[in-house]
């Protein structure tokens, strides 16, 4: 932003103010839409995909509406009316962080009842990578010179390292064999996690097959598993470390 330049408040404020009115109204009316259980999906007739996917959808464009209007505000006004126009941002970016946390629950109550897939987990991380993003917009519209498009480099890398370092894969299936254990009534996807995912998910596949001997199918799969994990480590143009690491039966 050039050193002292400002701009007339009044159509940041109106602009601003129309759109937190707006999401006002719509939370206002869909509340129980938005942080439904079980109870509503029932009475609304739809399916916990249908329910995590609209939340989603909701809060992504949300997102891209709300941090690009924000961002166009590129100078501040001064005096009380950028008092205000500050204050109307926050408001907005308070209201996008409702429309993130019902997006999250939606997406839970969905994992919990059918486990986590890769989906699902990329889907977490590019929610949390927007609430980094909403906070380093509050801080923009109060710290005049904080560099939003630094933050934003930043976060996307850092966050793309860190969802590879956590071994997407293995956290997958150990999630989905630790929800298998703790409630017995629950179905895992075996055949998902073993020919979907990665050889990083055979580890948990295995802690699942010695916990419930009657998943006979389990081992079966294993076993072919880490048959075809020998074959594509002998060969350069198929070697892995994760398919190393499965035929060493690490």
């Amino acid at each position: 932003t050039p050193r002292g330049l400002t701009v007339d408040p009044i159509a940041p404020m109106i602009v601003l103010a129309a759109l937190s009115l707006f999401y006002l109204f719509f939370l206002a009316v869909q509340f129980t839409a938005l942080f439904g259980g079980e109870r509503y999906l029932a009475d609304a007739g739809i399916s916990y995909a249908e329910y995590a996917r609209s939340g989603f959808f909701q809060m992504v464009f949300a997102a891209v509406l709300n941090l690009s209007i924000l961002l166009l505000w590129l100078c501040p006004a001064q005096g009380w009316g950028g008092r205000l126009v500050r204050i109307l941002a926050s408001l907005l970016v308070g209201l996008s962080a409702v429309l993130l946390v019902s997006a999250v629950w939606r997406m839970t109550l969905y994992v919990l009842a059918y486990g986590l897939s890769f989906k699902r987990l990329l889907t977490y991380w590019g929610m949390a990578v927007l609430a980094v993003l909403f906070a380093a917009a509050l801080l923009a519209v109060w710290r005049t010179g904080f560099s939003f498009f630094r933050v934003l480099l930043a976060v996307v890398i850092v966050g793309w390292i860190a969802l590879n370092f956590m071994n997407p894969d293995f956290t997958v299936a150990q999630y989905n064999v630790s929800l298998s254990l703790r409630s017995p009534l629950t179905q895992v996807d075996v055949d998902y996690m073993a020919r979907q995912l990665s050889y990083d998910a055979l580890p948990a596949l295995e802690q699942l097959a010695d916990a419930r001997p009657e998943h006979s199918g389990c081992r079966r799969i294993i076993a072919a598993r880490r048959a075809q994990a020998r074959a594509d480590a002998e060969r350069w143009e198929s070697w892995s470390l994760s398919a190393q690491l499965a035929a060493l039966n690490w």
